[in-house]
């Protein structure tokens, strides 16, 4: 493995940093296996894993930023929709091996953001959902991912039934984290419907069916 890892080293440090999103993810996938291969199950000097642990994190990281921050500004869609996948597979790539780093909240968040581009509101708002709860470490502007995930789950779910429920689940319970987030926000009339509505939808009628009651009589 060490012969692989110090081969790929050296030609990913030969190409040009803007043409390294054109590698393939998955010939990073088969290196970075090769890598966790190499420092778990041979006698590596500590000094050498944290070099090549930065160098690896940085390669991954970079390729999908850049391929990310490229397709933002790409006219052509035929290019831009092809950028975002490429970000899409060098940020999951990166969330795989590296997710516990201080730059996982910010990749996972990129990629939320690749995922609503790509129309996939359900996996966009799950991450946003996901990234609040702590999954990738500390979130910064929870009130933001709350808000990007309430209107991930507004949108169009797949024509799934079981999506669909689980869209609907989701919904409520970010609506209702949402309103933990600040007292005032318990009394917002669109809200307290969007919460109603959603638990009706989701076929839970006996916590729906009060809160309508209560809806209509505070909101008449």
């Amino acid at each position: 493995p060490q012969k692989i890892i110090n081969f790929y080293q050296e030609v990913l440090l030969m190409i040009p940093p803007m043409e390294r999103i054109e590698v393939p993810h998955q010939e990073m996938q088969f290196v970075l296996t090769k890598y966790n291969d190499w420092i778990n199950f041979f006698d590596v000097p500590q000094a050498t894993k944290d070099e090549s642990y930065k160098f690896f994190e940085t390669q991954i990281r970079e390729m999908g930023t850049k391929s990310h921050d490229i397709g933002k500004s790409e006219l052509s869609t035929t290019r831009k929709d092809l950028l975002y996948e490429r970000a899409r597979n060098f940020y999951h790539l990166y969330l795989g091996f590296f997710n516990k780093g201080p730059e996982s909240v910010k990749i996972a968040t990129n990629l939320a953001d690749v995922y609503y581009y790509q129309k996939n509101y359900l996996r966009s708002g799950d991450l946003y959902l996901r990234i609040f709860q702590g999954e990738f470490g500390p979130a910064k502007d929870k009130e933001a991912l709350l808000q990007n995930a309430i209107l991930c789950f507004q949108k169009p779910a797949p024509n799934d039934f079981y999506e669909i429920v689980r869209n609907r689940g989701l919904m409520v319970k970010a609506i209702q984290s949402y309103m933990n987030t600040d007292p005032k926000k318990k009394g917002d009339p669109k809200l307290n419907f969007i919460l109603v509505k959603s638990t009706y939808e989701q076929g839970l009628y006996n916590a729906a069916l009060p809160g309508l009651v209560t809806f209509i009589s505070r909101y008449p």
